[in-house]
């Protein structure tokens, strides 16, 4: 189960709200992005990747540190793709930045297992996947071991705002070259009880013209 299907099933109901709408992606609305920068993920993944994404579930995240707040919204299809923007407004407007993600692994927590025991596989400088090295984007060049950002994610899959779930989780995003540059996004989601499951999802930046309607 991966990001998109955990939202239908963990966490607990956050308030209603308007959905915040960014550049020309926003939940009941088809974007397409630039099929030229799905071409290093296509041969990650050993499968074509469709530049269509129909929007079925959007989430929010506020992300705060010294230098103040700024947001991550993201948008989901029923693929579990995940396409995903920083603004510095909880209501949306334009993006400062893209990026684009796609399932690729996930593990739930083994009977017996600790969750600390996936929080440390996150706190790592490099992580290897698919016997590709990733370097830690986070941090600076910092090699030590750092914990990996907490936040809770408001998703919501209608139009109105009125049904939603909110989703803790604990979350690193790691990088190799590429042409294109290559991400791999790590996160470990939350459920209610000692609910939790352990998602990768590989992704490729994007450029505001790269999404369109």
């Amino acid at each position: 189960m991966v990001l998109g299907k955990l939202i239908r099933s963990f966490g607990s109901e956050p308030p209603k709200r308007a959905l915040p709408i960014v550049g020309p992606a926003t939940l009941g609305r088809s974007v397409r992005l630039d099929p030229s920068m799905l071409a290093a993920m296509e041969g990650a993944l050993g499968e074509p990747v469709s530049p269509d994404l129909v929007i079925t579930g959007q989430g929010l995240i506020a992300m705060e540190d010294d230098a103040g707040t700024t947001y991550l919204h993201r948008f989901y299809d029923d693929e579990d793709r995940m396409l995903q923007a920083l603004t510095d407004s909880e209501d949306g407007g334009d993006a400062l930045e893209w990026s684009f993600y796609v399932p690729a692994g996930s593990e739930y927590l083994a009977s017996g297992t600790s969750v600390s025991d996936w929080t440390a596989r996150l706190s790592r400088a490099h992580i290897e996947h698919d016997g590709e090295r990733f370097e830690r984007t986070w941090y600076d060049d910092d090699t030590r071991e750092q914990p990996p950002v907490r936040f809770t994610e408001l998703v919501y899959e209608d139009e109105t705002g009125q049904t939603g779930r909110n989703l803790p989780q604990e979350c690193m995003v790691y990088a190799r070259d590429t042409a294109q540059g290559e991400l791999l996004l790590l996160a470990l989601v939350m459920g209610e009880g000692e609910e939790a499951s352990f998602e990768r999802m590989l992704g490729t930046g994007l450029r505001p013209h790269q999404v369109t309607v």
